[in-house]
């Protein structure tokens, strides 16, 4: 199978919004977990 690697730029700037996207998903993932940590961790205490 041959991969047609001709990016058009409008391929690109959705492509670099996607990463951007899945980035801010993942920063506000680890942030609640953090919280979680924090909240389990006064539980113990």
């Amino acid at each position: 199978m041959i991969l047609d690697w001709n990016f058009t730029n409008d391929d690109f700037v959705n492509l670099k919004n996607s990463i951007i996207d899945l980035n801010i998903i993942f920063n506000e993932m680890e942030s609640d977990f953090e919280l979680n940590d924090i909240f389990d961790s006064d539980e113990k205490n």
